[in-house]
């Protein structure tokens, strides 16, 4: 009969432990003195310390042991590691800096910011990072990464089509940002000035830039042809700045032929139902990183990162609810735009459940022609699971209500948003412990193209239309 494996372990040690050629090597121990291994200490990388033992070699988890012996490292003289991030300067400086700022007075770290602007340094009494920064503009932040000149990009944009062919070729791997990446706050484009532009007659040869933006970001709000080719060549000059640099001051609505008139604000722009919404994504190199980052991307999590977000201007990922009475726009071109028994129909379910449910700020879309979720909803997910499995949404019970834009036939529509409703709710459950998973109250539905957002005169419009919103029961 084998013996159990605890035994095996404890007699291969002690076999190993007697053998007199390793008596000269380093010794590990436990936290309580028991010797954990012994042998030819070959490398140490602050994480792990690599031996080698008469049976081959060892990894062990440097902060779980003490080494013991004259070879040891010494751990009083302070390791330094250098990194780079790469990115536009006013996300550094606007977001980035302020969160490193705060993350290093809580973890009680030394934080330096050198006068250039070009370099951070955090350190404590046993380990220094050094964090040079490579300035980008804002549509080539990625471009670093790529090159291997950068082990941290800090971008605008999810990662698109051309990006994530340079990162697979260079064995970056998948691109997801909840594996390599980090979504740390959002921004928007807002139109300036007092007179609203009109959404449906929108010309991106008219656009004009006050901000650090370039209009090759403007590739993420794919416009298409206006239906009304009169009003595209007529449409005025309109001039933007981001939202983040907007503050106290009137921003315009939006204007549209079907009554749609979209307002950038806190809330729609967390739900993305501000048409010109972008996220800034933090995208890490697959390589080890030093334990001062990894605690970093645990701290932009935190509700205290949330706080440093919205002061330093931008908008947070906390998770808000909206009342049904937020939804008399939505509701009422819905009725307009009802053509049919079924549309009525789903209406009525729609009603009904927007009577014992609010709608919360997350939402999910899909990239162009795919069923692959954006980059920004590859995060929600992840979110929304972490909310599920805290209990911060208690019993609650939770609808994916998932719409469509009125392309192609009504029931074909319908279909193919119980479908992206199904895949969201296989996702954030795959996510879930098995306990949590099995007693969870996730429902998907499909309602199609019942409910627009937006007039569908252009491209942009109708991916306004196509998302799957979370909606979730009234606390009691």
């Amino acid at each position: 009969m084998p013996l159990p494996v605890r035994y095996m372990v404890t007699l291969l040690w002690c076999l190993l432990c007697a053998h007199p050629a390793y008596a000269q090597g380093v010794t590990l121990l436990s936290p309580d003195g028991e010797i954990v291994a012994q042998g030819e200490l070959l490398d140490y990388d602050q994480d792990i310390y690599s031996l080698d033992t008469k049976y081959g070699p060892l990894s062990v988890n440097a902060k779980s042991v003490k080494c013991q012996g004259e070879l040891c490292p010494d751990l009083n003289t302070s390791e330094s590691t250098n990194i780079v991030i790469s990115g536009p300067p006013h996300l550094v400086e606007g977001l980035l800096i302020p969160h490193l700022k705060v993350f290093s007075e809580r973890s009680n770290l030394s934080f330096v910011h050198d006068p250039d602007g070009k370099r951070v340094q955090i350190k404590d009494q046993l380990s220094e990072l050094q964090i040079t920064f490579l300035t980008t503009d804002q549509n080539s932040a990625l471009q670093p990464l790529i090159d291997g000149d950068a082990d941290i990009a800090l971008t605008a944009h999810g990662a698109r089509d051309t990006e994530i062919k340079a990162l697979e070729r260079t064995g970056y791997g998948a691109v997801n940002v909840t594996l390599r990446g980090r979504v740390i706050g959002l921004d928007a484009l807002v139109p300036t000035g007092s007179v609203a532009a009109d959404l449906s007659a929108m010309n991106s040869n008219n656009w004009s830039f006050t901000d650090d933006f370039d209009r090759a970001q403007m590739d993420a709000f794919t416009l298409g042809n206006a239906t009304q080719n009169d009003q595209q060549n007529s449409a005025p000059m309109v001039e933007w700045k981001t939202f983040s640099k907007s503050l106290g001051t009137d921003i315009p609505r939006f204007n549209s032929n079907c009554g749609y008139s979209p307002l950038a604000h806190r809330l729609s722009i967390k739900s993305e139902d501000y048409p010109f919404t972008y996220p800034i994504i933090l995208y890490l190199a697959p390589k080890r990183m030093p334990d001062f980052i990894q605690a970093f991307f645990d701290y932009l999590q935190s509700p205290l990162a949330q706080i440093v977000t919205q002061r330093a201007g931008f908008v947070d990922r906390r998770i808000e609810e909206f009342e049904i009475n937020a939804q008399g726009q939505r509701l009422s071109n819905a009725i307009l735009a009802a053509k049919t028994e079924l549309t009525q129909q789903d209406l009525q379910t729609i009603a009904a459940l927007l009577q014992t449910h609010n709608r919360i700020t997350l939402s999910f879309r899909f990239e162009a022609g795919s069923s692959n979720l954006d980059a920004q909803s590859q995060a929600n997910i992840a979110q929304l699971a972490n909310e599920i499995e805290s209990g911060s949404l208690g019993r609650r019970h939770i609808v994916l209500a998932a719409f469509t834009d009125a392309n192609g036939p009504e029931t074909a529509n319908k279909e193919l948003s119980q479908t992206r409703a199904d895949l969201v709710r296989a996702e954030i459950i795959s996510r879930l412990p098995a306990d949590v998973a099995q007693t969870v109250q996730i429902e998907a539905i499909g309602f199609g193209e019942t409910m627009p957002m937006a007039c569908e005169t252009n491209e942009l419009e109708r991916k306004i239309n196509r998302r799957v919103e979370v909606w979730v029961s009234k606390v009691q």
